[in-house]
């Protein structure tokens, strides 16, 4: 189901609606120099999608999904731009990087109560409250 939602939002956006970041869409951003930031959340889908509620796995898919999805926005950065990877991991990776994992702390600490609150909701909406 995530990687179902993941498409649809890269759909969406490679049509033209201003999904992606600075609320920019069409299909020269998917294409473009952070567009592997964008296909890369495709398998990004899958592999947290193992997590399967569990804590511990949800903070190690969590981690292993931010690493690759730095990892392949970087080398598709470099493969568009010519660069070396070097130069592309500094220029996408290292800048970002604290806050990236200032938000990656916040998700993993928030998401066993979300997902808590989520399915109280939708059991209250599946009884038509």
């Amino acid at each position: 189901m995530g990687t179902g939602a993941v498409a649809l939002y890269l759909l969406l956006g490679a049509a033209g609606l201003p999904v992606f970041s600075g609320a920019s869409g069409g299909i020269a951003v998917l294409f473009g120099p952070n567009g592997g930031f964008l296909w890369a959340f495709l398998p990004l889908a899958l592999i947290t999608g193992l997590a399967k509620g569990k804590r511990l796995y949800l903070t190690l898919t969590a981690g292993i999904a931010l690493f690759l999805q730095l990892l392949m926005g970087a080398a598709w950065l470099a493969w568009i731009s010519h660069l070396p990877f070097t130069a592309a991991a500094n220029a996408a990776i290292w800048p970002s990087l604290p806050t990236t994992l200032a938000k990656l702390a916040l998700v993993i600490a928030l998401a066993p109560r979300l997902r808590e609150i989520f399915t109280t909701y939708a059991g209250k909406v599946g009884r038509g409250y």
